[in-house]
C-alpha cells in the first residue's frame, strides 16, 4: 500500500456546532434546573410547612420578637411598642371564638403611616399606628385583627414564609451568596407573599367575619376599613395605602364579597357599633 502524504483538513480540532449555542444550551439547561429546584421547593413548603404542630411553632419563632422589632427598625425605620390594654383586649376576645387556636396572640404596634397589619409566626399580629389611627369603631378594628385570625387558622403565615424560604434558598445559591446576604431574600419573600396573598385574603375575611358575627351579633363596621381605604385611594392616590394595596384585594370588589358572605350565612349586617376611643391604639385621655 503507498501511503500518500497530506496535510490534514481545516477545522479538524474544532467542533462543528457553535460555542455560542453550545453556551446558550448550556444556560437554558441552568434556568431549567433552577426553575424546577425552585418549584419543587415551593410544592414541598407548600405540603410541609402548614403541617408543622402550633407547639413547634412557638417553640421555633418563641424568641423571634425582639429579632423582629430590630430587622423593622432597621429596614423601615419603624419602632415597635405594645398595644394599649383596650386593643389587646379586642384581640383576646376574638381569640375565645376560636377555642382550639393553641396560640397566645399578642398585638403589637408598628408605628408607621402606612395602613397595614401582619400575622407573624408565633402567634404574633402587627397592626400599623396609621390603620389604627382612623378607625371609627373598636368593631372595625375587630375586623382586621380578625382577619389576621384567619391567616392562622389557614396557617397562612407559615405557608408565606416556607415559600419565601423555599425561593430565598434558590436565589441564595445561584448568586453563590448566603441566604439574605444581599436584597436577595427581601426581594424572594415579597414575591412569594404577593404571588398568593391574594388568593388567601377573601378566605381570611371570611373568618374574620364570623368572629365579628360570634363577638357582636352582628357584622356592622366590618366593612367600614375596606370603604374607608377606597374613599383614600380615590381621593389622594395610593400614597400611604401603597403597603396595603400591594398585597391585598383592592377595597371595591372586598366590600362586595364581605356583604355577599353575611347574606350567605345569614349574618346581620346593622348593629350597635362599639365606640373606639384610642389615638394610634393608645387609650384616650380619661
Amino acid at each position: 500500500m503507498k501511503w500518500v502524504r497530506r496535510s490534514p483538513e481545516e477545522g479538524i480540532n474544532v467542533t462543528p456546532a457553535s460555542p455560542f449555542r453550545d453556551a446558550v444550551q448550556m444556560l437554558v439547561g441552568l434556568v431549567v434546573l433552577v426553575v424546577g429546584c425552585a418549584v419543587a421547593l415551593v410544592a414541598m413548603a407548600e405540603l410541609l410547612v402548614p403541617l408543622i404542630p402550633v407547639s413547634a411553632e412557638l417553640r421555633i419563632f418563641g424568641s423571634f420578637s425582639q429579632v423582629l422589632d430590630k430587622a423593622l427598625e432597621d429596614q423601615l425605620g419603624a419602632e415597635t411598642r405594645p398595644p394599649s390594654d383596650e386593643l389587646q383586649d379586642i384581640m383576646d376576645r376574638l381569640g375565645r371564638h376560636w377555642p382550639d387556636h393553641g396560640y397566645d396572640f399578642q398585638v403589637t404596634v408598628l408605628e408607621m403611616d402606612d395602613l397595614n397589619a401582619f400575622a407573624i409566626p408565633g402567634g404574633r399580629i402587627l397592626v400599623t399606628s396609621g390603620l389604627l389611627a382612623g378607625a371609627t369603631s373598636e368593631n372595625e378594628v375587630a375586623m382586621v385583627l380578625g382577619h389576621e385570625l384567619g391567616h392562622f387558622h389557614h396557617r397562612d403565615h407559615l405557608r408565606g414564609l416556607g415559600r419565601a424560604l423555599a425561593i430565598g434558598t434558590i436565589m441564595a445559591m445561584v448568586s453563590g451568596r448566603g441566604l439574605g446576604g444581599d436584597q436577595a431574600f427581601n426581594f424572594s419573600a415579597q414575591l412569594a407573599s404577593r404571588s398568593f396573598d391574594r388568593d388567601q385574603e377573601s378566605a381570611a375575611d371570611r373568618f374574620g367575619l364570623s368572629l365579628l358575627q360570634a363577638e357582636y351579633g352582628h357584622i356592622g363596621g366590618a366593612a367600614d376599613f375596606f370603604k374607608r381605604l377606597a374613599q383614600s385611594e380615590e381621593d389622594d392616590g395610593a400614597g400611604a395605602f401603597s403597603l396595603y394595596l400591594g398585597t391585598h384585594p383592592q377595597p371595591e370588589g372586598r366590600v362586595d364579597a364581605l356583604m355577599d358572605e353575611a347574606a350567605s350565612r345569614g349574618f346581620g349586617t346593622t348593629g350597635v357599633l362599639v365606640p373606639y376611643a384610642l389615638s394610634n391604639g393608645r387609650s384616650a385621655p380619661r
